[in-house]
Order: C-alpha cells, then sequence, then structure tokens
C-alpha cells in the first residue's frame, strides 16, 4: 500500500532525483526508436562535410545490428557493410544519453584494442565472430563514424563515403565512463566539454 502511496505521490510531484526509478535511464545510455527528428538527449558523434553534427545509429538489417550515420542535413541514415555503403529507411535507432559529458572518445587501432580493456566500450552491434562497436576518424572535411569490428584477427574502423566501404587501422573508439560526475553545485565553475 505505501509502494502505490509514493507512486501516486510522484505522479503529482516530480521527485524522480530524490527517489530514482527503475527506468531506461539507468545505464546512463539507451538506443530510441529514430522517427527522422532527433531527440534533445541525442549523443553527437561526427561532424560532416558541411560542418554540420552527425549522431550515432544502430540499423537492424541483412540479421545483423550494425551502427550507423545519422545525417540529419543529408536526410540520410547510411552504414557500411561488405566494404559497401547502404542507406537504411526503416529499424533505425539513435544512441541518447542522460549525461554526455560521461563519453569519451578513445584513441586505438589494430593490435591495440586489448590495451583497452577494463573501459566500458559501446556496442553498437552484433556480427558473429566479432565484438562491434562505434568508432570514428578525422577525413579530408568530415569527422567520419563508423562501425569498429573487434575480432580475432582484426580490429578496423569501417567507414563509407560516396557509395564505398573504406578499412582504417587507426581511429577512435566510444567509451562510457560513469564515474565523471554529472552533479553540480553553487561552486562549480561552467564547463564547456567538446566531445567532437
Amino acid at each position: 500500500m505505501l509502494y502505490y502511496a509514493v507512486i501516486l505521490l510522484c505522479y503529482f510531484i516530480d521527485l524522480s532525483p530524490a527517489f530514482p526509478l527503475e527506468s531506461e535511464y539507468e545505464s546512463g545510455y539507451y538506443w530510441r526508436e529514430f522517427d527522422g527528428k532527433i531527440p534533445q538527449d541525442a549523443l553527437p558523434g561526427g561532424i560532416n562535410s558541411e560542418g554540420v553534427t552527425t549522431y550515432i545509429g544502430q540499423v537492424f538489417g541483412r540479421n545483423l545490428v550494425i551502427p550507423a550515420k545519422i545525417d540529419i542535413v543529408n536526410d540520410t541514415v547510411t552504414y557500411e557493410w561488405g566494404y559497401k555503403e547502404f542507406l537504411a529507411t526503416e529499424n533505425i535507432k539513435i544512441l541518447c544519453a542522460r549525461y554526455p559529458e560521461q563519453f569519451q572518445w578513445l584513441s586505438t587501432g589494430h593490435g591495440y584494442m586489448s590495451q583497452l580493456k577494463g573501459k566500458h566500450l559501446i556496442i553498437g552491434g552484433y556480427e558473429e565472430g566479432a565484438d562491434i562497436y562505434i568508432g570514428r576518424i578525422q577525413l579530408d572535411d568530415e569527422l567520419a563514424l563508423g562501425k569498429v569490428i573487434n575480432g580475432s584477427n582484426q580490429a578496423t574502423l569501417n567507414t563509407t563515403k560516396d557509395g564505398k566501404g573504406t578499412q582504417h587501422a587507426a581511429f577512435q573508439v566510444l567509451s562510457y565512463n560513469p564515474s565523471i560526475s554529472n552533479r553540480k553545485d553553487s561552486s562549480d565553475c561552467q564547463v564547456v566539454i567538446n566531445i567532437y
């Protein structure tokens, strides 16, 4: 009975900071259905060739879950598979975060992924025989998002451009660190965190 009274009270008064309820936000990040609009809590990931922010997506297709790049300016969601670029129009999710300051891009590459043990790398998809993460790399005028494949014989970032897929041996991989403080008090100074 007391449980229902607390729920009813929370319905009328926003006590969520004092009494956090178990929810999709518990882990600090979550995948939302993508409906063509960028949610306010979407996590930025890269920059397109026009200098506009791109976002981290995830597509279900080909019986795989694949990281994707959401480019709202060009109205595209693209992903790499088999060294080709594919356009997705359905079964798309977008990575969102409660506290974006808890995310870091870690420099790594082929032969160095094992040095990231103990880090919470963001799983971006599924392919048999490999761990799939989210990565990015600076390519000419674009901070390109892509799929990190960490398998027994390779660790590469696969990106796409102009219909083709390209592998990169050195790249950044997205990680989550919940121990980074997300609380502010009146003595805190404002800090701008650039995740690009």
